[in-house]
């Protein structure tokens, strides 16, 4: 009798073994979850890093997996989530491109921080009026910004009125001439085959210089201009038979001023495909003059800490609006919140449409391949962040049982190959893929 029952209960456990290992992982949790840091441990370039990770379900609305993740990490991009969320929830679809004004014959405009081109800015303006311009003045680049990049693309200059996004246009077509937009007697453009790279731009001048030697043809460069907002000021005086700058507006005139709107949807594809900083800090801009009216970041945030932020789970510090600043410092279970947050407020399809994505036009274009599904249909959506010695990866990911979870990875102090440790990152990502 006692070897029947031995025996029957070899055979229950056996079945029920079979019965686990026969289940989808998508319903054995610590089976899922044990996989996971087996695997997460095997990744050397990571945990030779600073590396936070937070892996979670918005339907269950619980943690499926983390690693520091409120420890604080410099965002880089990632920056650009929160300013999406908040920009997005504070402006909506539109924003207010420009004030204007009338006393008597005189036109008076303010900007508001939405880029403009000159084109565009001339159909609302008359030329033949006197027009007083009390755009306030706006430090040119935001705090941690690094000193010695102001020739690049990535580090434009802020303004409350920029023009032409506040660069310099240069294309080489096929044929290797070049070409310059806008054209301006004041921005000189020179032929340097000496210089040593591709192009340059004097620190505290307009003179841009290009060496066509070390150009692939054809080609499109933006070189930021120099004191943007003085260079315009400069411009319209030319455009203007009766231009002046004034510092502050009258209040009396602002209460009467009519508002000039446009649409905010290139603006957002452009913030979060490309990774543009230039629109981050404009959009970011454009928020603080919907709550505060100016350069008035103390206020906005404690309107946004105390109402769009109010959840996050861990102490945040925003500088600007595009990560350009090392001062900003955020975890992944902030992240992770206002990803959350976007899903939920405006809904699946809307969440993803911002969102950069393998195979799709983006900074994601080229990677995360694996992440592809049969029918060409990408399974990640996600920004990615990096500076020198950072890279993060914070978005959504569709899973194979049809699920889709939010997660957030933050790396800093980043010593290996940055292509090592994306590697590895993808394979985290396709496990949760696979298994859940």
């Amino acid at each position: 009798m006692k070897m029947r029952s031995l025996w029957g209960r070899c055979v229950a456990l056996v079945l029920l073994l079979a019965t686990i290992w026969g289940c989808s992982t998508a319903y054995l949790p610590f089976t899922r979850s044990y996989g996971a840091h087996r695997l997460w441990n095997d990744l050397a370039v990571l945990n030779r890093a600073h590396t936070g990770v937070c892996v979670y379900d918005p339907l269950r609305r619980k943690v499926l997996f983390a690693r520091k993740m409120h420890h604080h990490f410099t965002p880089a991009s990632n920056m650009k989530i929160y300013t999406l969320y908040v920009s997005r929830e504070i402006l909506g679809d539109s924003a207010v491109a420009i004030e204007i004004g009338r006393m008597g014959d005189t036109m008076l405009i303010r900007g508001a921080g939405y880029p403009l081109e000159e084109h565009g800015l001339l159909h609302w303006l008359d030329t033949s009026s006197a027009v007083i311009d009390c755009t306030d003045t706006l430090l040119r680049f935001g705090a941690g910004w690094m000193w010695d990049d102001y020739p690049y693309s990535y580090q434009r200059e802020r303004s409350w009125m920029p023009l032409y996004d506040n660069a310099l246009k240069v294309v080489m077509d096929s044929t290797g001439t070049f070409y310059w937009y806008p054209t301006d007697t004041h921005l000189r453009f020179v032929i340097d085959t000496a210089l040593d790279g591709r192009y340059h731009r004097a620190e505290y001048a307009n003179v841009f210089y290009v060496n066509p030697r070390r150009w692939i043809y054809p080609d499109t460069v933006f070189i930021p201009l120099f004191a943007a907002s003085t260079w315009r000021r400069e411009r319209f005086a030319r455009i203007f038979p009766q231009y002046w700058w004034q510092e502050n507006c009258p209040q009396e005139w602002r209460s009467g001023a009519e508002v000039q709107r446009l649409p905010l949807d290139t603006l957002y594809k452009r913030l979060m495909y490309h990774s543009d900083n230039f629109i981050a800090e404009q959009l970011l801009l454009m928020t603080k003059y919907a709550v505060c009216g100016g350069e008035c970041w103390d206020s906005t945030w404690t309107y946004l800490s105390s109402h769009l932020l109010k959840g996050l789970p861990d102490s945040l510090h925003w500088v600007d609006g595009s990560g350009l600043s090392r001062y900003n410092q955020t975890t992944p279970a902030n992240t992770v919140w206002v990803l959350d947050q976007i899903w939920r407020r405006w809904g699946q399809e809307r969440a993803l449409r911002w969102m950069a994505a393998p195979g799709r036009e983006g900074t994601l274009r080229h990677r995360y391949a694996s992440l592809i599904d049969a029918r060409g249909e990408a399974l990640l959506y996600a920004k990615t962040g990096s500076l020198r010695g950072v890279y993060c990866l914070s978005g959504y990911l569709r899973c194979r049982s049809g699920r889709w979870v939010i997660f957030s990875v933050m790396v800093n102090h980043l010593m290996d190959d940055r292509n090592l440790a994306l590697e590895e990152i993808e394979r985290f990502l396709q496990y949760w893929q696979e298994r859940y």
